[in-house]
C-alpha cells in the first residue's frame, strides 16, 4: 500500500461519510417539514417528497461509491461515472423540475456546482486508477459485499426515516397556533412559551400565538428571534419530537437565563403582572418554578 492507494483510500472514507450526512440533513428537512404539517392538520408537499426521494437516492450512491473506493473496489469505477453523470444531469437542468427558479439561490446553486465539480476530479482519479490496475477486479467478495453493504445499509437508514409520520397531538386545536397579525388587536397580556415550529408568544386573553416581529418593538423582537432560533435549532431528526436537546447543560441553562432577561424586558412594558412563562418549559427547566 503506496501514498496514492492511502490517498484515495482516504477520498473514499470522506464520501461515504458525505452520503451519510448528505441523507441526514435530508431526512431533517422532511422531519421538519411533517412535523408543522401534522401541526396545522396539513400534509406533506408531495413535490418535496418527490425532490427528497431523488436526491436521496443519489446521495445514496455518492456514499456507496465512497465505500467502493475505500475498498479500492472496481465498483468504485462504475459508481463514480454514474455519480457524476446523475450529477451533470441535476445542474443542467432537472433540479428545475423540483426548485422553482425563484427558490434556487445563487450560493446554494454555487455549492452544488463546487461539490459535483470535486466529486467528478476524483472520478477522474478513479479512472486513472482503474486504467493503472491498481482497482480490484469486480469479482472480488470483499470489495463486493463492503460496497452493497453501505448501499443497502444507507438505503435502509433513509427509507425508515422517509416513512416516519409525525402524529397529530391528541386534543390539538390548530387555531391557536395561528399568527393574531391579522386580527389587529395587540396583545395585552402575554404568556412565553416556545412551542416547535411556532412563534413563543402567546395572547393570554385568546390563547393565540402571535408574532413577535409584528407586535414587539424592533430590537427587542430580534432578541426573541434569536432566543427561540437557539430553542428550534435544539431538535434534530435523531431525537424528534422529543427535545429540545441542547448540547450542553451550560447552554440550556444561558438560553433559559435569556428568557429571563426577555420576560423582565417584556414585564417593563406590559406590566409585570401581564407576563408570565409557559408551564410546558419553564417548570420543567426553572428550579425556582
Amino acid at each position: 500500500m503506496d501514498a496514492v492507494d492511502i490517498l484515495f483510500r482516504l477520498a473514499g472514507g470522506f464520501y461515504l461519510v458525505a452520503g451519510w450526512l448528505g441523507l441526514r440533513a435530508i431526512l431533517m428537512d422532511s422531519v421538519l417539514d411533517k412535523a408543522l404539517a401534522a401541526l396545522t392538520m396539513g400534509k406533506e408537499d408531495p413535490a418535496e417528497r418527490r425532490r427528497r426521494l431523488v436526491v436521496g437516492a443519489s446521495t445514496v450512491g455518492v456514499g456507496a461509491s465512497g465505500a467502493a473506493l475505500a475498498l479500492m473496489s472496481f465498483w468504485a469505477l462504475p459508481l463514480f461515472l454514474a455519480g457524476t453523470a446523475a450529477q451533470a444531469v441535476w445542474i443542467g437542468g432537472a433540479r428545475r423540475f423540483f426548485i422553482a427558479a425563484e427558490d434556487d439561490d445563487e450560493a446554494s446553486r454555487r455549492q452544488v456546482v463546487n461539490a459535483a465539480i470535486l466529486y467528478a476530479a476524483v472520478g477522474v482519479g478513479v479512472v486513472w486508477l482503474w486504467g493503472q490496475g491498481r482497482l480490484s477486479p469486480w469479482n472480488d467478495p470483499p470489495g463486493i459485499a463492503g460496497t452493497a453493504l453501505a448501499a443497502a445499509a444507507l438505503a435502509a437508514w433513509f427509507a425508515y426515516h422517509m416513512a416516519w409520520k409525525a402524529a397529530t397531538p391528541s386534543g390539538f386545536d390548530a387555531s391557536k397556533f395561528e399568527d393574531d397579525e391579522e386580527a389587529g388587536n395587540p396583545p395585552l397580556r402575554i404568556v412565553i412559551e416556545p412551542a416547535f415550529g411556532w412563534n413563543p408568544l402567546v395572547d393570554a386573553d385568546t390563547g393565540r400565538r402571535f408574532s413577535h416581529l409584528y407586535w414587539v418593538e424592533e430590537n427587542l423582537a430580534h432578541r426573541i428571534e434569536e432566543w427561540d432560533d437557539l430553542f428550534q435549532n435544539a431538535f434534530s431528526a435523531d431525537d424528534f419530537p422529543q427535545g429540545p436537546d441542547f448540547a450542553s447543560p451550560e447552554e440550556e441553562a444561558a438560553w433559559h437565563a435569556e428568557g429571563v432577561a426577555i420576560a423582565e424586558a417584556l414585564m417593563e412594558i406590559y406590566g409585570r403582572d401581564n407576563v408570565a412563562f409557559g408551564e410546558s418549559w419553564s417548570a420543567a427547566r426553572d428550579p425556582d418554578a
